[in-house]
């Protein structure tokens, strides 16, 4: 069950608070009152609220980036030249077809390695 209790202070400011409820009980057995205990998170909800906040601002860049890269991976499948498409690190993310006919490699020679492991690893250099 999710609490959204509010405690109004005398001065009108208002504090998210936990709260608990115990009864205290005479020797008997009999409830003769109840305790209870407020603690103030209001610091706590704040930084929930943040979180909140910063996940659907994060879902809705994830949405943007999946969408930038269905665009990208449609025009690396229709260009006839070898292209090769890298991340932020210099990571292969998508390569066309003809860059596959053309350096006579397979995806996963490619795809997720640094272009320059590739470039290396492949018998390639920047100076040929």
């Amino acid at each position: 069950m999710i609490n959204h209790t509010i405690l109004i202070a005398r001065n009108g400011s208002e504090h998210a608070v936990d709260d608990s409820c115990a009864p205290i009980h005479d020797h008997d057995g009999k409830v003769i009152g109840a305790m209870l205990v407020f603690r103030d998170i209001t610091k706590r909800r704040q930084i929930e609220n943040g979180l909140e906040k910063n996940l659907k601002e994060l879902e809705t860049i994830k949405k943007s980036a999946d969408e930038v890269s269905e665009f990208a991976e449609s025009i690396i499948n229709t260009v006839r030249e070898p292209l090769i498409s890298l991340d932020q690190d210099l990571r292969v993310v998508t390569v066309s077809r003809s860059f596959y006919e053309f350096f006579k490699v397979k995806p996963e020679e490619t795809v997720g390695h640094l272009i320059y492991d590739w470039e290396i690893n492949n018998g390639y250099s920047k100076a040929a």
